[in-house]
């Protein structure tokens, strides 16, 4: 029987003499090591779904119209902290076409060093600063508008084609990378 004093060991009720037994060791030692076993699990799994997503974000960056082509060079995915994956615009990557970039668009990511003052605005205050001419671009401010479109404009989507084409295939990849990765650490054992 477990205790809620985990880490003190467990105490188990004999039930002939009425006296309870501290057991220490058995109860964290089981659940180490099924942390490491979820650990693995979770480290197999990142790897998995960060291979299955690339097809997604190809199809993406395939549907998203060119116009400058800024929209698709800033599609990107990640595997976030609770093992699942998503496909976004990154919001760290602003356009700017300024004559230092010889009239064309250039993509500029916004780093975030320590110490350094971050941001999409203070990356802006720079280069307007450089370049009083400079027309500046953020594509996470206008991709939901692309993909679903305005009154004035026609909706183009782009992302959701992708996941919708992108979906078994990613799936059949996560599950495939999973289970080699799974055998190559059975195999280490």
């Amino acid at each position: 029987m477990a205790n809620r004093f985990a880490g003190k060991g467990d105490y188990l009720r004999d039930t002939g003499t009425q006296k309870w037994i501290n057991v220490f060791g058995d109860v964290q030692v089981i659940r180490n090591i099924e942390r490491l076993r979820t650990a693995m699990q979770r480290k197999i799994l990142r790897k998995a779904i960060a291979k299955g997503l690339k097809p997604i974000v190809a199809q993406a960056k395939r549907n998203a119209p060119e116009k400058i082509g800024l929209l698709k060079r800033s599609i990107k995915s990640k595997v976030t902290k609770m093992v699942s994956g998503k496909v976004y615009v990154d919001p760290r990557v602003i356009g700017v076409k300024a004559q230092s970039t010889g009239g064309r668009w250039a993509k500029v990511s916004i780093k975030a060093e320590k110490g350094a003052d971050k941001g999409y605005r203070a990356v802006r205050k720079a280069i307007v600063s450089q370049n009083p001419d400079a027309n500046i671009k953020k594509p996470a401010n206008y991709a939901h508008l692309v993909e679903f479109g305005t009154r004035h404009a026609q909706a183009h989507p782009f992302m959701r084609p992708a996941m919708e084409a992108g979906r078994k295939s990613a799936l059949s990849e996560i599950e495939k990378e999973a289970k080699i990765g799974l055998a190559k650490e059975a195999a280490k054992k």
